[in-house]
């Protein structure tokens, strides 16, 4: 989950501004201080493996003279960060505040004073109330892949004691004030060095975010970055071209999206918005792929039908097909005749499909005969949910409108075979549809993050995903 953290951060190639986004994603304060717990937990395992730098010097102490001394093995033994906080500086950066840190640190000890006294020992340093500011910056590489850095970092040490043990260390420890002051300098020397490495942690995460991800052996979703985040005050939003290509013939969408944002919501972590944009380019690919022409026969028509597919049984609705075709098997071409059309409107997701239906009976040595055309206009609703990474559908059908293209057997209201053409779409058609749909479309991504207990919302232009 925390990785969705970084699609508020992405930054896209400046040729491709200004341009209607397919969807739009928002990351809000609570979702970045969700992930602002990774990056706390990072930079703490950063520090425990810190080493600081040797060091030695000469001290002079009353009635002792000059003492040689030298710190070796300085290593950090706990880090702790009770308090953190992430702020949105609008329109530029994203800043990270830390107070009240605290570190424990131990080291070896060696000094010589009066040429030939020499004493070794063990010390313990605590540095306690260390804050820390980060700003974090973004742009794209030369490639135009987007890319993590640090801006501005300061650090500043509230307190930090060293304790000596063993020899005399109690001696040593009137002079502590100087190792302090030197532990003091070199650990804030290392503290934003470790920021900036935590920072850069995440860019190979950012890195599996799924700007195109195959959907099936047919489609491709784009997910691009199309325009600068709009960085503001609660939440970080980011257009994303939102688009489906065909893998197999790519052309270029003659469908142009509509300008569409999300409403001011910032009470959870994450927010999604699909436009009606995406969805029909998917359509459209899918259209040009044929997967929505099918032949319907006795031999695919589904066990259990309360009638079969024959020109007797199309006799009882339009008696002068029996008359003219007796005892012929039939078969139903169904097809589109062009691409779908999904409308989203409050609460609900409609997909219009024009269909021909080509009614022909089957004589002997399988020669078709044309018996009557039907345009169909079906009206399905789609009933949308997540699971994973994924977004899943279900199509139950509304209504159909018929009209009669064309007859051998004489004009007749196609309305008399309205409930046929409904029990045959529900029963053949709509079950295959389902079982393409079942499979799954993937949802701007990255790292294969699974989405808990997602919310939906569906509005006009736009479904809106609610994550907590």
């Amino acid at each position: 989950m925390f990785h969705i953290l970084f699609l508020g951060l992405l930054v896209i190639i400046p040729e491709s501004l200004c341009t209607n986004p397919g969807a739009v994603a928002r990351i809000t304060e609570k979702g970045l201080n969700y992930g602002l717990e990774i990056g706390i937990s990072v930079l703490q395992e950063k520090l425990q493996q810190l080493t600081i730098p040797s060091f030695s010097g000469t001290e002079h102490i009353p009635i002792v003279g000059s003492v040689e001394y030298s710190f070796t093995q300085i290593h950090m033994t706990s880090a702790s960060f009770p308090s953190s906080a992430l702020s949105l500086v609008p329109g530029s950066a994203i800043q990270v505040t830390i107070s009240g840190a605290q570190l424990g640190l131990s080291a070896e000890w060696a000094v010589k004073f009066l040429t030939f006294f020499h004493e070794k020992g063990s010390a313990d340093l605590s540095v306690s109330d260390l804050s820390i500011i980060a700003n974090i910056n973004v742009h794209t590489d030369k490639s135009g892949v987007p890319v993590l850095s640090a801006g501005s970092c300061t650090s500043q040490i509230g307190s930090l004691t060293v304790r000596f043990h063993g020899g005399h260390s109690w001696l040593y420890n009137l002079f502590d004030l100087v190792i302090e002051e030197i532990l003091r300098y070199e650990i804030n020397q290392f503290v934003c060095p470790l920021v900036t490495e935590s920072i850069n942690y995440f860019n190979p995460k950012i890195n599996t975010f799924n700007f195109q991800t195959p959907v099936n052996a047919i489609a491709e979703a784009e997910y691009g970055l199309i325009n600068n985040p709009i960085i503001s005050q609660n939440y970080i939003d980011v257009d994303l071209k939102g688009e489906i290509i065909s893998r197999t013939h790519p052309q270029k969408n003659t469908l142009v999206p509509e300008a569409f944002s999300l409403p001011d919501n910032d009470n959870s972590m994450l927010y999604l918005g699909l436009s009606e944009y995406l969805l029909n380019t998917g359509a459209q690919v899918y259209y040009d792929s044929g997967i929505f022409q099918m032949t319907v026969t006795q031999d695919t028509w589904p066990a259990g039908m309360p009638f079969s597919l024959n020109t007797n049984t199309l006799g009882i609705l339009i008696p002068q097909v029996a008359k003219l075709y007796p005892d012929l098997p039939v078969q139903m071409q169904i097809f589109a005749n062009k691409a779908p059309t999904v409308t989203m409107m409050a609460n609900s997701v409609t997909m219009k499909i024009p269909f021909t239906v080509q009614v022909q009976g089957i004589k002997p040595q399988n020669t078709a005969v044309p018996i009557f055309t039907l345009n169909v206009d079906a009206t399905f609703s789609n009933n949308i949910f997540i699971k994973g990474s994924s977004l899943y559908g279900s199509l139950s059908l509304n209504s159909i409108n018929l009209s009669l293209a064309q007859t051998s057997v004489g004009t007749f209201k196609p309305n008399v075979l309205q409930n046929f053409m409904e029990i045959a779409l529900s029963m053949d058609t709509l079950p295959k549809m389902n079982a393409f749909l079942s499979n799954g479309f993937p949802l701007p991504n990255i790292a294969q993050v699974n989405f808990i207990n997602p919310q939906i919302s569906i509005m006009q232009a736009s479904t809106l995903l609610f994550h907590f």
